[in-house]
């Protein structure tokens, strides 16, 4: 169906898949800092409210806030 609608085989989009896989963390870094810095962003996750994430201090809460643009 891929191949029908956006002309991508699957040898394609294994070697994409592959290039995905072979970045590392300067090279996320780098994207980031080159294309997202400084810009808009939203995040939003559904669901209802999980204990654990309010106490595992990996996940920030926020209802209804106006978040920042990455790099303020």
């Amino acid at each position: 169906m891929t191949r029908f609608l956006h002309g991508i085989n699957d040898e394609m989009r294994q070697k994409n898949r592959d290039r995905i896989f072979a970045c590392g963390k300067q090279d996320l870094i780098n994207v980031t800092q080159k294309y997202l810095v400084k810009k808009p962003y939203a995040a939003t996750i559904l669901g209802p409210d999980n204990p654990k994430f309010a106490m595992d201090g990996q996940f920030r809460q926020i209802k209804n806030v106006q978040m920042p643009a990455i790099g303020e």
